[in-house]
């Protein structure tokens, strides 16, 4: 009888753990409350983010990979296809790409979660700066060949497997809450201008030094994205057991993340929304090249357009996130940027009554395509900044880990459907249907009152407003 009531008691204190008693939610509310007055007297902006020098470091780290990653996104599909020359291996291989995120990081958060977060992404930028350089040296000395490929891209992606886990747990470390609306999107904003800029670049580089130039410098970047982060200052509780009890420990947290997703119904919604908002982008990544040629009747100077566009479009939503998120009750707010993800994800077929009228079809899909950037990032934003709040800290690596492998996985996996759903309906059909759908899911969202905020954030909200 002691043995049940003791395993009684200890399934008390983990369910409590991860739901919190009584007392304390309402503690947390009560705080939060006090501290959404208090801040709301001051008022946070862009320049309160600049004097967080440590969080300002994270930034700059993820600024430079994010110049690497901009030049590599055109670099290495250059050479994929230089190198084998076929088109099945080069889906193949950005296919390896997406494996490890999915199958693996949900594991992989687990593991992160009580070790040195900050070890581990200096250790994962080494990693993936070795391997890349590698990878153009091979290139240089005529070694490469595709399987050469295939390995490296693997193991640059289970790296980032437990990289992204770690990164996405030193926010709340570095950052206050109250900075996080404005922090995360400076941050995205400095990321896009990076982005863009890099991507100017990578033609003039490939063009006048070689491919092998902006490979090299793509490693580079993770070299000195990994210097910037050894200067890191940051407190952190590590507490991985050793042995036997460590395997036990790592399966207890992997459990307890699942089961804590279970019991947190904002946060399982948080997933499925962002897993829906993923699956809605797809028919715009993979089907744009016939949407531009056969739709639309234009070529490829379009589709840099529609390109230059949608980053925009992301950059402009990015930086206006935190002003209209806090004027905006947050149902209402998912509910008109879902509406106008739909309604741009249709429009964009609008210009197929306008065939011959090149400036016309420009305009009708660049407007469209910055729409679908600019509630997008408004969207992610929003899930972004409240998935920091929602989570509890010491579950932070195991819930994003869990969130971006769903994510993740809704993009192939709608690919895959709406490729063989193609054979059937029109490329334009395609695009107005999954909008229909699109706008039907958030009407859902808003009429069925889908719970997207705890209590504890909507008293701290309405205290603001007051």
């Amino acid at each position: 009888m002691q043995d049940k009531n003791t395993v009684k008691a200890a399934t008390r204190t983990e369910e409590e753990r991860r739901t919190g008693t009584e007392e304390e939610r309402q503690a947390g509310a009560e705080e939060q409350v006090a501290a959404g007055i208090e801040t709301g007297k001051t008022k946070v902006g862009y320049r309160d983010v600049l004097r967080q020098k440590e969080f300002g470091k994270l930034m700059l780290a993820s600024v430079i990979t994010r110049f690497g990653d901009s030049l590599d996104a055109i670099a290495f599909t250059w050479l994929v296809y230089q190198v084998t020359g076929s088109a099945a291996w080069s889906g193949f291989i950005f296919a390896l790409n997406r494996v490890p995120t999915i199958l693996l990081q949900p594991f992989a958060g687990a593991a992160v979660e009580r070790r040195n977060k900050k070890y581990i992404m200096v250790v994962a930028d080494v990693i993936r700066g070795i391997v890349v350089a590698l990878l153009a040296w091979s290139y240089v000395a005529g070694t490469i060949n595709p399987w050469i490929m295939a390995v490296f891209t693997l193991i640059i992606s289970t790296v980032e497997a437990f990289e992204m886990p770690a990164a996405t747990a030193m926010i709340p470390k570095l950052l206050d809450a109250e900075y996080y609306e404005f922090g995360m999107s400076f941050k995205s904003v400095v990321c896009t201008v990076v982005e863009l800029i890099g991507t100017g670049l990578a033609g003039i580089i490939i063009g006048c030094f070689g491919v092998q130039a902006a490979i090299l410098i793509d490693a580079a970047t993770f070299f000195g994205a990994a210097f910037v982060e050894l200067f890191l200052k940051v407190k952190e509780t590590c507490g991985r057991k050793s042995g036997k009890d460590g395997v036990r420990q790592y399966i207890t947290d992997l459990k307890d993340g699942f089961l804590y997703m279970k019991d947190r119904r904002v946060v399982r919604n948080f997933c499925l929304l962002a897993l829906f908002i993923n699956a809605m982008l797809v028919p715009v990544n993979s089907f744009q090249s016939p949407l531009v040629s056969d739709v639309l009747g234009e070529g490829s100077g379009l589709l840099s357009a529609m390109g230059i566009a949608l980053v925009l479009g992301s950059g402009v939503g990015s930086f206006l996130f935190p002003y209209l998120s806090e004027k905006i009750n947050i149902r209402r707010f998912i509910l008109i940027n879902g509406l106008l993800l739909a309604f741009s994800e249709g429009f964009i077929t609008a210009g197929s009554h306008f065939k011959g009228q090149t400036m016309t079809v420009y305009a009708i899909a660049s407007l469209a395509a910055f729409g679908m950037g600019f509630t997008a990032s408004m969207l992610s934003s929003l899930f972004s900044v409240s998935f920091l709040k929602c989570v509890e800290k010491d579950y932070l690596s195991r819930e994003a880990a869990l969130l971006n492998a769903g994510a993740t996985a809704a993009m192939p996996v709608t690919s895959f459907f709406l490729s063989f759903l193609v054979k059937f309906i029109s490329v334009k059909n395609l695009f107005l249907i999954c909008s229909a759908f699109c706008g039907i899911i958030f009407l859902c969202v808003w009429a069925f009152r889908m719970q997207v905020e705890e209590e504890c954030l909507a008293e701290e909200k309405a205290a603001q407003n007051e």
